[in-house]
């Protein structure tokens, strides 16, 4: 049944969107839309940092106390559930693991809430556990693997859960539009790519991971499946100068990588004064700032790539870049 226009003009109306908490014009109270990515970054950083692991490659001792594999859930530790995730396999590993935490599990929880996002981290990695044996099975029966025994050991890393995040932002396949259609092709292509080039089982445990997001995660937390939740609107320009935070951060983390292994004090402190400076000015500044937010990120930026040549810095910077000036420019700067 049709209703009337004209006794009803206001539900035909546009709506004005509901005031935004943030109340300061800068970026920093975007970053309530997003406390378990924080958390989660925070919690690598200082983790690794406790272990050593920020300094160098993890022992073998190390790896059998905190790594997650069928070996160490065998003997018994089962708070190698928790603790692999956060764990690093190599120093530098630091830069990209942050990077990709930042992008897929913080666009996952502004989409879906907090509570989606902390169930997807840990249920990505668990996840593995039990379907990525699963999957390597048929291989090792006709021959072409190695048995699962072998393959399926202690091991660090976050890269599951962050699959799981992927794949329960971008949902059902046949639901996929826009953005989500994009990411989800990708991230298909490159997983089945990886796979046929290297047939490692670790591409298996990200193919288990992704899947286990899209069809399991994501109809979890649809949003038809939820109470409604508090929504932080975090606009284009906010976007923008969350990407230059996180440039901060990895040029400062950079930093401390270049004194660590390096042992060069003077450019570390350097690089980490820069990276915090940075870090501060995105999140606080006004949007009149940007030509200078965008100055001081090109020259951060510049001189840690330089020191480490990393591609998740390189890609953070040129992004985070792109996506200030053109947000500046669309402003009329």
């Amino acid at each position: 049944m049709t209703r009337s226009t004209a006794s009803q003009p206001a539900d035909n109306a546009p709506r004005a969107r509901a005031a935004s908490p943030r109340g300061s014009g800068t970026a920093l109270g975007a970053l309530r839309a997003m406390p378990w990515t924080l958390t989660t970054l925070t919690i690598v950083l200082i983790f690794n940092a406790v272990e050593g692991t920020l300094r160098a490659k993890p022992t073998e001792a190390l790896l059998q106390r905190f790594g997650l594999g069928l070996d160490t859930l065998g003997d018994g530790k089962f708070w190698t559930l928790f603790s692999a995730i956060y764990m690093l396999d190599h120093p530098k590993a630091v830069l990209s693991t942050l990077a990709v935490i930042a992008l897929y599990v913080g666009v996952y929880e502004n989409l879906a809430g907090t509570w989606a996002a902390i169930a997807a981290w840990f249920l990505g990695t668990w996840a593995t556990v039990t379907f990525a044996p699963l999957l390597w099975l048929p291989f090792a029966w006709l021959g072409w693997a190695r048995p699962v025994t072998q393959v399926a050991t202690a091991e660090f890393g976050s890269s599951a859960s962050t699959w799981c995040c992927l794949g329960a932002a971008v949902g059902l396949p046949w639901a996929w539009r826009g953005w989500r259609r994009w990411a989800g092709l990708a991230g298909v292509a490159l997983l089945l790519g990886r796979f046929a080039a290297y047939r490692s089982y670790t591409d298996v445990e990200h193919i288990a991971a992704f899947g286990f997001g899209v069809f399991a995660i994501a109809v979890w937390a649809r949003p038809s499946a939820r109470p409604p939740r508090p929504r932080v609107d975090v606009d284009r320009w906010q976007m923008a100068r969350l990407g230059v935070a996180l440039a901060g951060l990895l040029v400062a983390v950079t930093g401390l990588l270049v004194g660590t292994l390096d042992a060069r004090d003077a450019l570390a402190a350097l690089l980490v004064a820069l990276g915090m400076t940075l870090l501060a000015a995105a999140l606080v500044t006004p949007r009149r700032a940007d030509p200078l937010v965008l100055a001081l990120l090109v020259v951060a930026g510049m001189l840690a790539i330089s020191q480490i040549p990393n591609v998740a810095t390189i890609g953070v910077v040129v992004g985070a870049g792109l996506l200030l000036l053109a947000a500046w420019r669309s402003s009329g700067g």
